[in-house]
């Protein structure tokens, strides 16, 4: 009878450990989905990231090319600015040459009146003489 009584004891503790480990076992099931969702969570943030970086890659990318053609055009828009400047350079000397030019024959075309005025009055007056 007390070997009954004492296997009966042992198979209540043993039942006992049995729904403990059982216990532990769910609970530990339990964290093990809680860690899963967790690591879910945290593979689609990741993957969102991951596909906004690509996105900010592809729009630098495409920034930095604007960019590089912006300077081309600058470089392009300065270099007809110095041509310009050189050939309104070479304008406003030519300008100033004929203006000059002009100046001169004026003065020549006015000294040759004074001097065609002076000899119509000396023949004047080699006539009135």
């Amino acid at each position: 009878l007390r070997s009954v009584q004492s296997n009966k004891d042992s198979l209540l503790a043993v039942q006992r450990e049995k729904e403990a480990a059982e216990g532990e076992l769910k609970s530990m099931t339990g964290k093990v989905r809680q860690v899963q969702t967790k690591l879910a969570t945290i593979k689609t943030e990741l993957d969102s990231l991951a596909s906004e970086r690509e996105k900010q890659k592809a729009e630098f990318s495409v920034q930095e090319r604007h960019v590089e053609n912006l300077t081309t055009e600058l470089a392009s828009l300065k270099e007809k600015k110095d041509r310009r400047k050189e050939k309104l350079r070479i304008l406003q000397e030519e300008s100033e040459t004929i203006e000059r030019t002009v100046r001169e024959a004026k003065l020549s075309n006015l000294s040759n009146s004074n001097r065609k005025t002076e000899l119509i009055s000396e023949v004047k007056g080699l006539q009135n003489k």
